[in-house]
């Protein structure tokens, strides 16, 4: 595998980007006009042409277009096995995220089983399962992670919990505090132990309140991690009806 700058021009995309993607496509151009492109992509030559095929970092070549980036830093393969890819990005160190959604794409539309790729990539079951747990991450949290050098280790340990406003929570402790994983792994076992204590407290009382405030002071943290990241992000609430509307905006 041979790394180039490849014109713009010279890349095509058999994959479109979903509508939804648009928004996290936006914010990653704006990263990278400011930072440039931290993890390139990887392409396939077209044999008899000089074009190449687009097959890892979809979003990343569409963000560097909407960046007017002339050239573009690709890795490029002429192997077009699925397999193959992810053992490319396994060798290379790639990103990791790109890594664990290659993972997920054989498991789900490939059909292969955990032990398949164990054995056919070389990947311990641990390995492999921290790495799927990394999928669970939205693109602003993969930008925290790359850009504060937090490794897949420590971003593996925080995926493991479903709310995004914890996960993003851990996030800013990490990075406040330079935790290191030891001392990760601790913290989070420590909050999934608190959240048990919490729910058993929660059949006798109801400080809606309380849970309230809590739950802004959450939201303003993840605001304030993301602004570090470098993505200008604000908050907004109305009263609607007797309840409380939240938006997150994430400035174009």
């Amino acid at each position: 595998m041979e790394f180039y700058n490849l014109k713009m021009d010279r890349l095509i995309l058999l994959k479109p980007c979903e509508q939804a993607e648009r928004g996290e496509i936006v914010a990653l151009a704006r990263s990278i006009a400011k930072h440039g492109l931290l993890v390139p992509i990887t392409a396939r030559r077209i044999l008899h042409t000089d074009r190449y095929e687009v097959i890892s970092g979809i979003k990343r070549f569409y963000a560097c277009r909407l960046a007017r980036m002339n050239a573009i830093p690709a890795y490029v393969t002429e192997t077009p096995s699925e397999l193959a890819r992810v053992i490319i990005k396994k060798k290379e160190k790639q990103d990791c995220f790109e890594e664990a959604e290659a993972l997920r794409s054989l498991i789900v539309n490939e059909g292969l089983t955990p032990e398949e790729l164990c054995d056919g990539a070389g990947y311990s079951e641990k390995e492999l399962y921290s790495l799927l747990k990394l999928t669970k991450m939205g693109e602003f949290e993969r930008e925290i992670v790359r850009r504060n050098g937090i490794s897949p280790e420590i971003a593996s340990e925080i995926a493991s919990f479903d709310e995004i406003c914890k996960r993003t929570e851990l996030l800013s402790e990490v990075i406040q505090s330079r935790l290191k994983l030891t001392e990760v792994q601790a913290l989070c076992e420590k909050e999934r132990r608190g959240k048990r204590v919490v729910s058993k407290a929660k059949a006798n009382r109801t400080p809606k309140f309380r849970d309230m405030r809590l739950f802004d002071n959450t939201l303003s943290r993840a605001i304030t991690t993301l602004k570090e990241a470098g993505i200008k992000a604000n908050l907004m609430s109305e009263q609607k009806n007797g309840s409380t509307e939240y938006k997150i905006r994430i400035e174009n």
